[in-house]
Formats: C-alpha cells, sequence, structure tokens
C-alpha cells in the first residue's frame, strides 16, 4: 500500500514538474516575443505650416485648406505596412460641391506649385499611404454629389520635380485647386506659408 502511495505521488509531482516547466517555457516566450516586437513608430512630421483656414470657390468647388505639414517618411495603412522614405508635404483639406452637379475629384483638381513649376499629387505616395475615404483624388470617394462635404488629405514628393533633396528647403510653396473641369481654367491658389 506504502508502494503504491508512493508510486502515486511520484506520478503526480513529474506531472506537476512538466506542467511547471511548460507553463514557465510559455511565459518567457511570451515576454520574448512582446519585448521583440517594437511599438510602431509614428510618421516623421518635420515641420507643420501656419495655414490660416482660408477658403476659395473655383469653379463649382469650394476648397478650404485646413493643414499642411512636411514629412520625411510615409507609412501605409495597407498590410503589409511600408515606409516611404524622401521629402513629402501633406496637404489637409474640406471641400465642397456648390454646383447643381455632381463632380469628380481627380489628380489635375490640386496641383503643388512654386516658383515656375507646377506638379500633380502622384498615386504612388497617396494610394496606400492616405486612407480610402480621405484619397478624395484617386478613388471613388472623389464623386461629390450638389452640397455634398468631404475631408481629404493629399500627399506630394518634393523630390520629383521640385528637386528637393533636404527638409531645410521646404518653403515658397502654394497649393492650386481647381474645379475638375479641364475646359476651364478657374483655378484658384492657397499659401501654405512655410
Amino acid at each position: 500500500m506504502i508502494r503504491a502511495f508512493t508510486g502515486t505521488l511520484g506520478l503526480f509531482l513529474l506531472i506537476a514538474l512538466i506542467a511547471g516547466g511548460a507553463y514557465a517555457a510559455l511565459s518567457n516566450k511570451q515576454t520574448q516575443t512582446s519585448e521583440a516586437l517594437p511599438a510602431p513608430p509614428q510618421e516623421q512630421i518635420v515641420r507643420k505650416a501656419a495655414v490660416a483656414r482660408r477658403s476659395v470657390t473655383a469653379g463649382g468647388l469650394r476648397w478650404t485648406v485646413t493643414g499642411a505639414s512636411q514629412r520625411t517618411e510615409l507609412r501605409s495603412y495597407t498590410y503589409p505596412p511600408e515606409t516611404l522614405h524622401g521629402i513629402f508635404m501633406t496637404v489637409d483639406f474640406e471641400v465642397e460641391n456648390v454646383s447643381d452637379k455632381p463632380v469628380t475629384l481627380t489628380q489635375d483638381s490640386m496641383h503643388l506649385v512654386k516658383d515656375d513649376v507646377r506638379s500633380p499629387p502622384a498615386a504612388d505616395v497617396n494610394s496606400q499611404f492616405v486612407r480610402a475615404e480621405e484619397n478624395l483624388l484617386f478613388n471613388e470617394y472623389g464623386l461629390l454629389e450638389p452640397g455634398e462635404k468631404k475631408n481629404g488629405r493629399v500627399n506630394f514628393d518634393l523630390g520629383v520635380p521640385f528637386g528637393i533633396t533636404s527638409p531645410s528647403g521646404v518653403s515658397g510653396f502654394a497649393v492650386e485647386l481647381g474645379d475638375a473641369d479641364p475646359t476651364v481654367e478657374k483655378e484658384r491658389t492657397v499659401d501654405l506659408n512655410f
């Protein structure tokens, strides 16, 4: 009887040791995993422009530039995550269709301007780096019914065609806002005050 009791006690102790070892190994692995994965860093904003909230009307659209910032990298919101390095200008805006017909925004609705250079935004720095509902110049969210107002964001690469390779070279920029009608030139310009 003592022999049976000792054998059973030994078996319970062996099971307890195995379970304790497995728990310790799993806890150690979870700790190592959480330490190995750093928190995702925030986008690098180098400077924000002192943009006065000013509305301009270009044809059937009323634009309001609500902010502008200079960045050294853009982070995708899509999977797998991607980081794009360079010198970028991000412009936040509101746009309202003040006409009596639907309007579709395109990349030609907005241009970044400096001196004699005028550049539209490019899809490669917007499509996966601006959330779809704010990416009004490159997807179906750019359709505005009469009276409809939306908030948007657009990125411009300052390396092409402006040739800016250093954050210190960002000054003298304006954004040119149009009415999405290529047959009529009714653009208005808002200084970004960098």
